[in-house]
């Protein structure tokens, strides 16, 4: 007297067709998440430099002593002037936290002060790939080449082709 057994399991055929489809959908989803990634680094940097601007104008608000005493003779921020040296007073205190600027990098404050009245300023900016602000819109250009390749230099660690 003959049992039948059923075999249980997947057929070859059955697992490659598995393989298949999650192939497919990695393919589809990989682009449209790093998409979504890029875009939430802009955005943080974004915040960031709204952060910085909002804090120099309530601490400009409140102080006798206005804190960036950079400005040029028309009254404007040189295009130079990196939020690090200009923002030395309050960095580190408990009106701007260190790690609220961390991911600012070289960023000027014409560029921090056109980033923050920007409505589209995600579109506008360039980041590294660790996230850190590369440039935005053509403001940098200028600036950012002299910077990037100098021996100690903070931008010299980010070559200008790694920029998105």
């Amino acid at each position: 007297m003959k049992l039948n057994k059923k075999k249980k399991g997947f057929t070859l055929i059955e697992l490659m067709a598995v393989i298949a489809i999650v192939a497919i959908l990695a393919a589809v989803l990989v682009p449209t998440v790093s998409g979504y990634i890029n875009r939430s680094k802009k955005s943080a940097i974004v915040t960031q430099a709204r952060t910085v601007v909002n804090a120099v104008e309530s601490y400009n608000a409140t102080s006798e002593n206005p804190l960036i005493e950079t400005l040029t003779d028309s009254g404007e921020l040189p295009i130079s002037t990196t939020l690090v040296s200009a923002l030395p007073s309050i960095v580190g205190t408990d009106i701007l936290d260190l790690n609220a600027i961390s991911k600012l990098g070289n960023m000027t404050l014409a560029e921090a002060k056109a980033i923050n009245f920007d409505s589209d300023a995600i579109k506008n900016l360039k980041i590294y790939p660790d996230g850190v602000f590369a440039r935005y819109k053509e403001l940098r250009v200028a600036a950012h080449t002299e910077l990037v390749g100098e021996e100690g230099s903070e931008q010299a660690k980010y070559p200008v082709t790694n920029i998105k």
